[in-house]
């Protein structure tokens, strides 16, 4: 009996540090994502969708679904973060849809977290390296929204 506590007790032991490892990562990563967002400059593909009232994003997601293509939940989420004054809301959310993409794409896998920490390092160098375009892809509004909030939404 006390065998098997003390068993039990080094398996806590080990999937707290493996939890601290997996949130330490997260949070790096989370932070490399925020510094690369922030200088990241407003293009003109993302300023372009700056209106003012609500009445205009309504009339170009009309123009847009008719005329361009069907993405109108993801331009109206680019149009609502262009809107907001200096980017400061877009810094802070894109990257936790970017770590929720790289969480779900490991998570295909059905494996614990606590005993794949290598794995998710694996995952989130590929999401870096392997991508076409990084910064077209994660950094810009427009391709973020479109790419990162759209696959989180297919994902989930």
């Amino acid at each position: 009996m006390i065998k098997r506590r003390i068993e039990s007790n080094k398996e806590w032991s080990s999937n707290k540090w493996n939890y601290l490892i997996f949130g330490l990562i997260t949070i790096g990563v989370y932070a490399l994502y925020f510094v690369t967002n922030h200088f990241t400059p407003i293009i003109l593909d993302d300023a372009g969708r700056v209106y003012s009232t609500f009445a205009e994003r309504l009339q170009q997601s009309y123009f847009s679904y008719m005329h361009e293509n069907g993405r109108v939940i993801a331009h109206s989420y680019a149009m609502f973060f262009a809107s907001t004054s200096s980017k400061w809301l877009f810094n802070l959310i894109n990257p936790v849809f970017v770590l929720l993409l790289i969480y779900m794409i490991f998570k295909q896998n059905n494996l614990p977290i606590t005993s794949k920490n290598w794995l998710y390092i694996l995952c989130i160098a590929l999401f870096w390296f392997c991508l076409p375009d990084q910064y077209v892809v994660m950094h810009m509004m427009g391709g973020s929204v479109n790419y990162s909030l759209a696959g989180v939404l297919a994902m989930a």
